[in-house]
Formats: structure tokens, C-alpha cells, sequence
């Protein structure tokens, strides 16, 4: 996919997932939590990190807010 896309357009990909993150980071959130509840309503002691596939992977920033994206947008960093 390299190969068929220009600079300027990975750059923009780039930004866009600043802005907003990738919907399977998202559902495994959500997953993790509904098994934590899950698991704790069965009387286990659990935290939606124990869940974490990946622990050694870093989490995904959080959704900017409007301000945030205005700077961004502008090309300050905030």
C-alpha cells in the first residue's frame, strides 16, 4: 500500500488517527471493561487492565477536544 500512496497522503492518514483513533483500540477498551464486570459480578477480583492483550503495548492517546483540534488544526501543539 506504500507503494500507491503519496507522502502527503500517509502525513494525512497520520494525522487523522491523532485525531481520531482506530475503532479495534476502541472495541478492545470496551471489551476489557464488559469482562472485568463480568468477571467481578461472579465474585472475581479483576481490573479491565488484566485484560490488556497486549501489555507491553502502549495505550492509545485520547480523542482530542475541540480545543485541542483547533490547535492542531492551526498547527500549534497543545
Amino acid at each position: 500500500m506504500r507503494d500507491t500512496i503519496a507522502p502527503e497522503q500517509m502525513a494525512m492518514w497520520r494525522a487523522f488517527r491523532t485525531i481520531q483513533p482506530d475503532i479495534g483500540d476502541r472495541i478492545c477498551e470496551i471489551l476489557k471493561i464488559g469482562f472485568a464486570a463480568v468477571a467481578n459480578s461472579m465474585g472475581a477480583k479483576y481490573e479491565p487492565d488484566d485484560f490488556e492483550p497486549c501489555p507491553d503495548k502502549k495505550r492509545p492517546a485520547p480523542v482530542m477536544g475541540p480545543a485541542q483540534m483547533a490547535a492542531r488544526v492551526k498547527g500549534k501543539r497543545g
